[in-house]
């Protein structure tokens, strides 16, 4: 994710805020972090989610700062995480205080607040990324990761960009990879989620290739990435996410969409140093943990045939040795009465009395 992109994010921020409260954006979209951290650390390849395990590469020499650092964002990792509401929020942070009183404020002051509070929220994420240990992830920075966050919600609760999408990949109950997974879906909720998660990567996958060099932050630009075949994680995060849904209700289980979340979070060189952000996701399993996937790698080839045997879930497992820091997941949660809303959880506090 380019820091172009994060800043883009931040600034829309406020226009989002109050559009619609909670969730997206490009700045970055479980279980056992510390493990698969440690995997990542230690050189595993990416694996299969299913168990298989591909090519290991050479042993690599650790540092002291690949042993300790992600050990300690490990340790501040609340895997559940904290259900973020804009009251919560204002009430407990100063930052999201300022920024409610910014959007508050009589137009000709709003503008100076609001550019004030941004260029502060900017300095302070620069020096968080010069030095990305968990004792500079002030309530400052968290709130530029919930910005980023917060801006892409429009991207899965909006109904013309669900009904895009129908279109774009031409999605129907006569798809046949669908029609597939209806034949063979498994009466075990555990074993369907994965097979509807399976299938919605399969056909975001078979359309798209990656991109990092195409950003944008709006629903438009999201589609029109989309419809020009291209993307960068966050592109295609949304777009499977969207898909999963559409297979949910057309298997008439909507109850299973917060079985798996989006998370944004942050990429980390094994020396120690930031690469950038970064969006993947999660899906939940029978032993109780969030287990991460990879959705971005492009493991199927455009003109390769899929079926529901190809396989498409892969553990977030770095084949460089980048570790990743969860910051914040989006879950789509059914509503009693139809439709859907957006739940989003801060999975690392910011430091206490942090500036």
């Amino acid at each position: 994710m380019s820091k172009k992109k994060k800043k883009k994010i931040a600034q829309m921020l406020a226009e989002e805020i109050e559009e619609a409260p909670r969730s997206r954006r490009r700045f970055w979209i479980g279980a056992g972090i510390g493990s698969l951290v440690l995997a990542a650390i230690l050189g595993i390849a990416g694996s299969c989610y299913y168990g298989k395990t591909e090519e290991k590469p050479a042993e690599k020499t650790q540092t002291a700062c690949q042993q300790s650092l992600p050990e300690k964002w490990t340790q501040c990792y609340n895997e559940e995480g904290v259900l973020l509401s804009e009251e919560y929020l204002a009430s407990k942070y100063e930052i999201f205080k300022r920024h409610k009183q910014a959007l508050n404020s009589p137009p000709e002051l709003k503008k100076t607040l609001e550019d004030k509070l941004q260029a502060e929220v900017d300095a302070k994420v620069a020096e968080f990324e010069k030095n990305i240990a968990p004792e500079k992830y002030t309530p400052i920075v968290f709130y530029g990761m919930y910005a980023g966050t917060h801006c892409l919600q429009k991207l899965i609760t909006d109904g013309d960009v669900m009904q895009k999408i129908m279109e774009i990949f031409n999605f129907t109950s006569k798809t046949p990879l669908f029609k597939e997974l209806r034949q063979i879906a498994p009466s075990n909720d555990h074993k369907l989620v994965e097979q509807m998660l399976n299938c919605a990567v399969l056909m975001t996958h078979k359309r798209l290739t990656k991109d990092e060099k195409e950003i944008g932050d709006s629903k438009e630009e999201f589609l029109d990435h989309l419809r020009k075949k291209v993307g960068d994680c966050s592109d295609y995060s949304y777009a499977a996410a969207n898909l999963y849904v559409l297979i949910c209700h057309n298997l008439d289980r909507p109850d299973l969409t917060s079985k798996i979340r989006l998370v944004m979070g942050a990429t980390v060189r094994p020396d120690g140093k930031f690469k950038g952000y970064h969006g993947w996701m999660q899906i939940y399993n029978p032993d109780g943990r969030w287990h991460d996937l990879q959705i971005n790698e492009d493991y199927i080839e455009e003109d390769t045939p899929i079926s529901m045997s190809t396989q498409a879930l892969y553990k977030l497992i770095d084949r460089e040795g980048n570790f990743y820091i969860p910051f914040v997941s989006t879950t789509i949660v059914p509503k009693k009465d139809g439709g859907y809303e957006i739940e989003l959880r801060s999975h690392i506090p910011p430091i206490e009395n942090g500036k």
